[in-house]
C-alpha cells in the first residue's frame, strides 16, 4: 500500500533565486575587497567541486586542467588583442557578458574531450604519457587532492569539531551528596 506523499515545499521563483544569488555574490565581492586571499579560496573550492562533479578521478583532473588551460589561453589572447592595459580592461568589461561567457562555454565543452585533445597534441607518445600520468595520479595525487577536497567540504558545511569521547565509567558514577 502506498503511503500518502508529503507535499514538497515550493521552490522560490527563479527571479527570487537569482536576486538572492546576486546579493550573495555582491557580499562575497565586498568580502574579497577586504581580504583578497578569499579569491584563491573560492577558486580552489570551485576547481575541487568541478573535479568531484566529474567523478573525482583522473578524468576529472584532466577536465579541470584542460578547462583552466583553455581559460587562461582565452584570457591571454584577449589581452594580446588589446593595445593598452586600459583598452584591455574596458574591452573585457564591455565584452565579458558575451564573448568571455561564450568562450567559457566552448572551453567547458572542449574539456569533456580532453583525452582526445591531449592525444592530438602529444601524438603517438600520448598514450604512454596518459598511462604514466594515470599511475602517478592514482598513487600520489588522488590521495592529496581527496584530502584537500575533504577539508574544503568540511569548511563549506561549517562543521564543528566532534565532541570528545566520554568515559562511560566516569559518567555513570553517582555523585556523592
Amino acid at each position: 500500500m502506498d503511503a500518502p506523499r508529503k507535499k514538497q515545499p515550493r521552490k522560490p521563483r527563479l527571479v527570487a533565486r537569482l536576486k538572492n544569488r546576486a546579493a550573495d555574490r555582491a557580499q562575497q565581492f565586498a568580502d574579497a575587497s577586504d581580504d583578497p586571499g578569499l579569491l584563491l579560496v573560492w577558486t580552489r573550492r570551485a576547481l575541487l567541486r568541478m573535479w568531484r562533479l566529474r567523478g573525482g578521478g583522473f578524468y576529472g583532473l584532466g577536465f579541470v586542467v584542460t578547462f583552466v588551460v583553455l581559460q587562461i589561453g582565452a584570457l591571454m589572447s584577449d589581452a594580446a588583442e588589446a593595445s593598452t592595459a586600459m583598452d584591455f580592461v574596458t574591452s573585457q568589461l564591455a565584452e565579458a557578458v558575451l564573448k568571455f561567457l561564450g568562450d567559457t562555454l566552448i572551453n567547458f565543452l572542449l574539456s569533456f574531450i580532453w583525452p582526445l585533445l591531449f592525444l592530438g597534441w602529444a601524438g603517438s607518445w600520448g598514450i604512454l604519457v596518459l598511462i604514466c600520468a594515470f599511475l602517478v595520479f592514482d598513487r600520489w595525487l588522488k590521495p592529496w587532492i581527496s584530502a584537500a577536497a575533504a577539508v574544503d567540504a568540511e569548511a563549506e558545511v561549517g562543521s564543528v569539531a566532534p565532541e570528545p569521547a566520554r568515559d562511560s565509567a566516569a559518567t555513570d558514577k553517582p555523585s556523592d551528596p
